[in-house]
């Protein structure tokens, strides 16, 4: 496998309120090139921890 470059465009992602949460999976051999804003995938918010 060999590198690969990519991008992600923030005018290319809803960052609105009540937007839906998405990730970029980086593991499991997913390989990007080029804008990748397209590729982002359903996702669970985070859960903060209580201090």
């Amino acid at each position: 496998m060999s590198p690969s470059t990519f991008w992600v465009p923030f005018s290319e992602l809803d960052f609105s309120e009540g937007a839906p949460v998405k990730k970029l999976t980086m593991a499991g051999g997913k390989v990007y090139a080029g804008n990748a804003a397209s590729k982002f995938e359903p996702a669970n918010p985070f859960v903060f921890m209580s201090a």
